[in-house]
């Protein structure tokens, strides 16, 4: 794997969004309740298996993979360029 796809980085954004409104918006109406968990284990296989860093399979933020979109960010493990594909 050459890096990561930017693909995977928005859908991890969306995922963290879609359960922060679900939770938020719960609290008024509890079927959305049912749908947070779903978009919070979205974003665990994500993470889990895709949005790592490619060279040593290290953590690495969602915050850091949005802005290595657009601009040269390293892994803090293991010192690697972290690359965002299309």
């Amino acid at each position: 794997m050459d890096g990561i796809r930017r693909r995977d980085v928005i859908l991890g954004i969306l995922s963290t969004v879609i359960t922060g409104i679900c939770i938020f918006f719960g609290c008024f109406y509890r079927p959305l309740l049912f749908l947070a968990p779903v978009s919070l284990v979205l974003y665990w296989y994500l993470d889990k298996t895709r949005l790592r860093c490619p060279h040593c399979g290290g953590f690495i933020n969602l915050d850091t993979l949005l802005y290595a979109s657009a601009h040269p960010c390293h892994c803090r493990k293991c010192g690697e360029k972290i690359v965002i594909r299309p």
